[in-house]
């Protein structure tokens, strides 16, 4: 049998759709595209999610689903919208403190360190977190009393001016980029050039600070940070 050249068109679109309802009833369809975080490779937690994979692209809805902590509490640690929590970004946070000009660092290491301290899952370092992250921990105790002393006093720390924390860092041999560090400061610790440039974009001014060409180009800070941090050591 012939089939007719009109009835092609219409044969192609109920195969498309049929398919595609036919995925939905099975739960295979999917128009969200779901993050999948790397996982601790030994030890007591291993073959969990580890938070320190989460990047800044994560939004709070990809946090939930990999470490179930919920898209409203991490709406309540980092308030830094009214309205669709779901879709705000872990890269997100650092825009939104950054505006404030403050001594330390808000960022996507922060969030990561968040998820980390609720979920008792271990984590290499320690991120500055907004009071309002510390009040959740308290309040659901998730965090030990002698932890919840030592964020506080991280807060009191945290007062110094970047300057004097890098200077800190340079007495101990112990170099690390903060939201101060210009690219200058970056070279004359042995990163080249076009490394450099490739990591933060299109350099202009070498006595600008990485975080304010970073984020000029589009790159989230507290990625690149890492990124260099990372590569230093």
């Amino acid at each position: 049998m012939k089939l007719k050249l009109y009835l092609i068109p219409v044969l192609i679109l109920i195969i498309i759709f049929g398919g595609i309802a036919l995925s939905k009833s099975f739960g295979l369809w999917q128009t969200y595209t779901q993050k999948t975080p790397a996982k601790f490779e030994s030890g007591a937690f291993q073959g969990e999610n580890d938070p320190y994979d989460i990047r800044g692209s994560y939004t709070f809805q990809d946090i939930e689903i990999n470490f179930d902590v919920s898209v409203k509490l991490l709406a309540e640690a980092f308030p830094i919208s009214d309205d669709n929590f779901e879709t705000n970004k872990a890269k997100d946070v650092e825009d939104y403190y950054g505006e404030m000009n403050l001594p330390y660092e808000i960022g996507t290491g922060s969030v990561k360190y968040f998820v980390a301290l609720y979920n008792g899952l271990p984590f290499d370092g320690e991120e500055a977190l907004p009071d309002t992250a510390i009040s959740v921990l308290e309040r659901d105790a998730k965090i030990e009393p002698d932890t919840m002393i030592g964020l506080q006093t991280d807060d009191v720390y945290a007062e110094l001016s970047s300057e004097e924390m890098m200077h800190t860092e340079l007495n101990e041999g112990e170099f690390a980029i903060t939201g101060d560090t210009t690219v200058k400061d970056t070279l004359n610790q042995g990163i080249i050039f076009e490394d450099l440039e490739a990591i933060i974009g299109n350099i202009d001014d070498e006595n600008s600070s990485i975080k304010d060409i970073a984020q000029r180009n589009g790159f989230a800070f507290g990625e690149v940070k890492d990124t260099l941090n990372e590569l230093l050591q």
